[in-house]
């Protein structure tokens, strides 16, 4: 349940006609390697045999340093600070509008976006969140 929603999101294209080899390259060598997924990530944390030698793994290896990062005041932060860096630089951007339907306009490149409130817009672009399994 948990794989297919992701290759939708990431891939864009169904579980069924995705190859894990390509998609996920560490999860299939922890298989082959180690014979399983949680076998594989955990003792991949031990073998460290095949990483780079470089001098960010030595210090981060020796200080301990934690996989997980973060923003300052928030990961929400960084798609609040893109929305303000669009609209100074003129975009129209519309946040949490309903919309109905979005049609394509053949050899214009362009698309027409019906939103709930009965008005219209001919877009350029459009950047949707909508889950995967609405569309």
């Amino acid at each position: 349940m948990l794989v297919d929603p992701l290759c939708r999101g990431i891939f864009a294209g169904s579980s069924k006609a995705l190859s894990a080899r390509a998609c996920f390259p560490a999860l299939w060598e922890y298989v082959q390697k180690r014979g399983s997924i949680i076998r594989g990530a955990l003792l991949a944390k031990q073998d460290r045999s095949d990483w780079p030698d470089c001098d960010v793994i030595r210090r981060a290896s020796a200080e301990k340093w934690q996989v997980q990062w973060t923003l300052r005041k928030g990961l929400d932060r960084l798609p609040e600070r893109i929305g303000q860096v669009l609209v100074e630089r003129g975009v129209d951007l519309r946040v949490g509008s309903p919309c109905k339907r979005i049609e394509l306009k053949e050899g214009q490149g362009k698309a027409e976006v019906h939103l709930h409130d009965g008005s219209r817009l001919i877009v350029d672009q459009v950047v949707s969140a909508i889950p995967s399994k609405v569309l």
